[in-house]
């Protein structure tokens, strides 16, 4: 499982710069796109504002999510969600360290007695924020 998890974190960290999907073609299907924050402008390198690189968002049960930042290198962000699991509320808080060009990458499983919906996510850090979702289809 860590194996598995580092191949996707680095394929992530080393394609996102050279194109705008990455297919992750395991049993997993998992597949990235990249997102902007403004679709006017495109991501020149800058890490003076926090913003979404790529993010696998709208997944089925047992398949991964994932969201990447872009932000200042050496900074720790935080992700936070609400979601429902098994008919409860669940929150979720986790950090990460963005790494020397400034990524950072949280990857999750969605479970099969997850409720399907969308769902908010909330990363911070840097003091900045940034809020954008999952959906969850059965």
């Amino acid at each position: 499982m860590k194996i598995k998890f580092a191949t996707i974190v680095l394929a992530i960290l080393l394609l996102t710069g050279c194109s705008s999907n990455i297919n992750y073609n395991d049993n997993n299907n998992v597949e990235f796109t990249r997102l902007y924050q403004n679709n006017n402008t495109t991501y020149d390198g800058s890490t003076d504002e926090l913003k979404i690189l790529s993010a696998n968002t709208t997944v089925r049960y047992e398949e991964y999510a994932s969201i990447s930042i872009i932000g200042k290198p050496g900074e720790t962000y935080s992700i936070t969600s609400k979601y429902k699991w098994g008919g409860e509320d669940v929150t979720v808080f986790e950090k990460r360290t963005a790494n020397r060009d400034g990524v950072a990458t949280w990857v999750w499983k969605v479970r099969s007695n997850t409720t399907p919906g969308t769902y908010p996510i909330v990363i911070t850090g840097g003091e900045q924020r940034i809020e954008t979702s999952y959906t969850v289809q059965p």
